[in-house]
Order: C-alpha cells, then structure tokens, then sequence
C-alpha cells in the first residue's frame, strides 16, 4: 500500500489511473465512519476513547486519499504524510482497543514509534533507494496491522465478541498480505509501480478496506453494548437506593 513518487504519464497507464482513482473514492467514503461513530457515541461513551478511534478514521481516509492524489501533490504529501497518518492511525486504534481490554494504552509512545517508522522510510530512500523505500513501508504497515490485530484478539477473548475476533482476523489476514509484498520486493521478485492493480495489490487493499468496515462496527456495536450494561447498572443502583429509602421510612413511621 505504500505510495512512490510521481511517474511521467504514459499510454499504458490506465491500471495505474484506476487504482488511484479507487484510493481516492475509498478515502473520500471511509470518512463517513469516522462521522458516524462521532455521532452515535460522543455523547454516550468515553469521549478519551471515541476521540481517538474517531481521529484515527479521519488520519486513515487522509492517508487514502493523499495515496490516490500521489500526482497532484507530489512526493512528499503522498509518501510521507500518507504513510505517517496510516501508521498513526493504526497507533490509535491499538491505543483504544488496548484501554478496552483494560491494558495500558498512551499516545506519546505511539507517536515516537510513528515518528522512527516515518524516518525509516526517508533513511531507506536515501541511502537505498525509491523500491527499497516502497518495501520498507508495507514491511512497516505489515508489523501496524499485525499489532492491530493482536490487540482484537485480546479485546475479543476479553470480551467474547465476534466482532473483534472478526477485526483480529481481518487485520491479520491484512498484515500477512503487506508482509508477502515487502518479502517479494525485498527479493527482486516484484519490481514495477507499487500501485500496479495485481492479484496480491487487489486482495491487500480489499483486506484493509474489509478491516477497517469491521474495526468501525465492531468498535460502535461493543461501544453501545458497554454503554448500555452501565446504564443498567446506574438505573440498579438507584432502585436499589430508593427501595432502602423506602424501607427506612417505613421503619421510621413505625
């Protein structure tokens, strides 16, 4: 999934058109999901929580789109910033999803390891070159969504959920598919434009589209079931309270 540089435009550039015309509507679509957990749950759950699953929406549709815009805003704006906000955003998930399964979760460690990822791929464009780049960042988006993945798990045998196994799996699946691009690249095995619409490129992108649908509504559907057993717990207490008032003056008439 990792962007390259501008290329010069040519005749049989046509595959390369779709898939950034697809980067771009996929972003533009994803932004509605972020919204929607915003709207559903500000209100009703941790706002720490749903802040920082909500910015991390936002971070992977920018990503996205910066990927899909690659000729229009040049190199950097694509390559970079895209990868950094798609590292980001993956940090921020597995923040959240580790404070759900009761765990520690801190964004200042996260935006140190997003800021060494980031540099990693400057390092290794220039001392190795653009394909060396290209391999480091599915290897690095590979690693991301492995970690997303260990974080469901854990989140789904904390809490029986389908959903989150559903998440782990899919972003496993994602994470081993952006592993076999940077092993075959790494290897002289794949060469040519990172975006080329192939068999492995066109099952990774549907995978991380697949992922993150699941993330959102697994994250709402476990949101709202925990919003609302606390919600029941509140309205227990309080019939509990009230039912001891009533008892006690009962007792005091008598």
């Amino acid at each position: 999934l990792s962007a390259a540089a501008p290329l010069p435009a040519r005749a049989d550039s046509a595959p390369m058109f779709d898939s950034l015309a697809f980067f771009v509507a996929s972003g533009a679509l994803y932004l509605a999901l972020p919204g929607m957990v915003w709207a559903l749950l500000h209100r009703r759950y941790d706002p720490l929580h749903v802040g920082l699953w909500c910015t991390g929406g936002l971070l992977m549709a920018g990503g996205l789109i910066l990927y899909g815009l690659r000729v229009q805003v040049g190199s950097h704006l694509s390559v970079y910033v895209a990868n950094a906000a798609l590292l980001l955003s993956a940090g921020l998930q597995v923040i959240v999803l580790r404070r759900e399964a009761q765990q520690p979760g801190r964004v200042l460690p996260v935006l140190g390891v997003c800021a060494i990822a980031v540099l990693l791929l400057v390092l290794a464009e220039a001392r190795f070159g653009e394909p060396t780049r290209q391999a480091v960042a599915n290897l690095l988006l590979g690693l991301f969504s492995l970690t997303q993945a260990q974080s469901a798990r854990q989140l789904a045998r904390l809490r029986g959920s389908r959903a989150a196994w559903l998440m782990a799996l899919l972003y496993a699946l994602m994470g081993l598919a952006l592993l076999l691009r940077f092993g075959l690249r790494a290897a002289g095995l794949a060469s040519g434009p990172i975006f080329l619409p192939d068999a492995l490129f066109i099952v990774t992108v549907l995978l991380s589209l697949g992922a993150a649908l699941a993330a959102n509504v697994g994250f709402l559907g476990l949101a709202l079931d925990r919003a609302r057993a606390l919600e029941l717990q509140q309205r227990a207490a309080l019939q509990a309270m009230h039912e001891q008032q009533v008892v006690m003056e009962t007792a005091a008439r008598a």
